[in-house]
């Protein structure tokens, strides 16, 4: 994807913090870094949950709607895992395949009420070489595996139960089961 995007003319920033979306009369102009440069840009592609990015990113008195005191009295869904893989062999799987939780109920309660992730998971596999071959190179299937997610992660640090690295060390894991 990164090569795409450079071949375009584009151009990707990485280890860059950026401290705030630069808008001028309601339009996104590019992104002000953490050591002051303005980065100007035609598209800028936030890779970020919504309520984080615009009370952190936005200056305050810009938003009326989505303001840093509506957004903090907003209660918020679940959030997706989301891993892109690459793998080295076709699974014979459908296009879309669901996995529920054996306990589903109680994975839908941890996920809303206790803020944490279940030690059985549900989620999803897209298997799209299965309907249209061209998506990947030969032999190289792709595959996107969600999961959702607890909100709220933000609010400790470190690694823990429901944390980003704890679920892709869990879906790794359960991925690579016989």
């Amino acid at each position: 994807m990164a090569k795409v995007v450079e071949e375009k003319g584009g151009k990707i920033h990485t280890s860059t913090p950026v401290s705030s979306l630069w808008i001028e009369d309601k339009t996104v102009r590019g992104v002000r870094l953490d050591n002051g440069e303005a980065v100007p840009a035609d598209v800028v592609i936030v890779n970020a949950d919504f309520a984080h990015a615009m009370s952190h990113l936005v200056e305050p008195g810009i938003l009326k709607k989505y303001s840093r005191e509506n957004l903090g009295k907003r209660g918020y869904s679940c959030s997706t895992f989301m891993i892109y893989l690459g793998v080295k062999k076709r699974y014979d799987m459908d296009h879309h395949t669901v996995v529920f939780a054996k306990d589903y109920r109680t994975n839908v309660k941890n996920i809303f009420q206790d803020r944490t992730l279940s030690d059985d998971l549900s989620f999803y596999v897209q298997n799209a070489s299965v309907t249209d071959p061209t998506v990947a190179p030969k032999g190289s299937p792709p595959s996107i595996s969600s999961s959702p997610s607890a909100t709220g992660w933000g609010r400790q640090t470190g690694p823990r139960k429901g944390s980003p690295s704890s679920t892709r060390s869990w879906i790794s894991w359960r991925d690579a089961r016989p």
